[in-house]
């Protein structure tokens, strides 16, 4: 319970200016609680790495918020914007991407399963290949690699290895521009599933994975193909070493949206 203070210690009614400054600290309290809800069911699930991306304008060294120490590193100092109205901060990926991972953060997907987790805002269509998120070796010998791809206006990926045929399961529906969604990409060693808010959207089979022997260094709306990045507004970009349960990521969904459970 929240108890809205409409009087001063001695008895008198507040001013209006007092009535406001109330409930503007109470609507502040509300919307970092519901942020922290969703950083908190993020940290349950022990990401490998966790981008908040919610430094301040300018900052060109993003902090991981997991406690694996992966902080990564700017492509450019980006424009902070307010997500979901709920006192989350994102920040604007235009045509030079977000970020480069740190090569510690790399090896996010050699279990053979991951969850690529982030909030989006997208602000055009995308290209073929216009990347939120992608990783994997340089093209003059491409035997491996992950990418999550905002196409048109779908969200698609591309999963392949050396030893298996690339998959590429597409959203079979459009997502509207400059509304907010949560996407997740998970691998589970059998199937390659793409979540839009909170439900699974597409899913197929795929045998193929990144492995330590050829993974390489990439990053948001980035990847080493030279491809574009998606263009929008971005926040909380979580990797883990798991396939996250379709329970938990309908759970982050909803926090994400505002729900309190």
């Amino acid at each position: 319970m929240v108890d809205i203070v409409t009087r001063t210690a001695k008895g008198s009614p507040l001013t209006h200016a007092e009535l406001d400054g109330n409930f503007t600290n109470l609507k502040a309290a509300v919307e970092t609680a519901v942020a922290d809800h969703y950083a908190a069911a993020v940290l349950a699930d022990v990401p490998h790495a966790y981008w908040r991306l919610n430094e301040a304008y300018g900052a060109t060294t993003l902090a991981d918020s997991s406690g694996n120490g992966r902080d990564a590193t700017s492509a450019s100092t980006s424009q902070q914007y307010p997500a979901l109205g709920a006192g989350r901060i994102a920040r604007y990926m235009g045509s030079s991407g977000m970020f480069s991972m740190p090569a510690s953060a790399a090896g996010f997907a050699d279990t053979g399963q991951f969850t690529i987790e982030v909030l989006a805002r997208f602000d055009a269509s995308g290209a073929t290949y216009s990347q939120i998120f992608g990783i994997g070796i340089a093209q003059s010998s491409v035997t491996s690699g992950i990418m999550f791809i905002w196409r048109s206006n779908s969200p698609c990926a591309r999963l392949w290895s050396a030893s298996a045929a690339m998959v590429e399961p597409v959203v079979p529906f459009s997502l509207p521009l400059y509304e907010w969604h949560h996407l997740a990409l998970v691998y589970d060693g059998a199937n390659l599933m793409i979540y839009v808010n909170g439900s699974v959207a597409v899913s197929v089979a795929a045998a193929s994975y990144m492995t330590a022997a050829v993974r390489s260094v990439g990053g948001m709306g980035k990847d080493n193909w030279g491809d574009p990045s998606a263009t929008g507004h971005f926040s909380d970009l979580a990797l883990y070493s798991s396939a996250l349960s379709a329970s938990r990521i309908a759970l982050h969904a909803r926090l994400a949206a505002g729900a309190s459970a």
